[in-house]
């Protein structure tokens, strides 16, 4: 009885070590994924896969920046500015904010008529910045105790990079809106987010892809989150979007 008892247990033990060897992350719907920030979203028999990484010349994003009784800094625009920035903060004891947009034009490739699979977006963390040098305000040990996690939400309006301001934001929608979770490093934190719903509206109707808007999800003063934008030096640091399609 023992020896039988002996080989079932060991039996059990294999198995459950099979299954996590083969165990993989896979787009979900829970909307949140965290990710080493490599492509694994792969395609199979019968799909196609779409990888959008815009550089400068293609790139169209900007970083749009509020401060409280400042028109001037309020109507800034940071079209060239190598990072996406959302944050709520304050600058001399002046409550300040910034959100971010994203377009990729290039989702344009995909037919109208295709069905989308899964999409994912891909955001990289920056090693410092001259012009945030919190970096992201949540991490271990960070003096900054409210959670900085990024909503991410599908734009309704046209924009220019070049242009656009905070008292000229385009209006977004709520609907399908997903979340980038809290930072877990100060500095060089990448992320990933499952984009699908988002995406489907986008390739669905061209006309009306407007990107995405970028912003802390509760702004609450002293929460802070980076990455790169299309302008950033090293372009596999540049935000991607994954698309898998048929």
């Amino acid at each position: 009885m023992k020896t039988s008892l002996h080989y079932r247990l060991l039996f059990f033990l294999s198995l459950i070590l099979l299954l996590q060897s083969c165990k993989k992350e896979t787009i979900n719907a829970n909307n949140i994924v965290k990710s080493s920030a490599e492509d694994d979203v792969t395609d199979g028999p019968g799909l196609k896969k779409l990888v959008l990484q815009p550089g400068p010349a293609d790139g169209y994003d900007t970083w749009l920046t509020w401060k409280q009784g400042d028109p001037e800094i309020y109507n800034w625009n940071w079209d060239t500015v190598d990072i996406t920035a959302m944050y709520a903060w304050t600058s001399s004891g002046i409550p300040i904010a910034g959100r971010s947009l994203i377009k990729f034009t290039g989702l344009s490739a995909i037919p109208s008529t295709a069905k989308v699979i899964a999409a994912k977006l891909y955001m990289y963390g920056i090693e410092s910045s001259p012009h945030l040098p919190v970096g992201n305000s949540y991490y271990p040990g960070s003096p900054y105790p409210y959670d900085n996690k990024v909503a991410v939400l599908r734009v309704l309006e046209n924009w220019d990079p070049s242009v656009v301001t905070w008292f000229h934001q385009p209006e977004i929608t709520t609907k399908d809106s997903v979340h980038i979770p809290h930072s877990e490093a100060q500095w060089n934190w990448d992320a990933a987010v499952n984009v699908t719903k988002l995406v489907k509206k986008m390739v669905a109707a061209p006309a009306t892809n407007y990107g995405f808007e970028f912003r802390i999800a509760n702004e609450t003063i002293y929460t802070c989150m980076q990455f790169s934008s299309s302008d950033y030096a090293i372009p596999e640091r540049r935000p991607k979007l994954v698309v898998i399609y048929k």
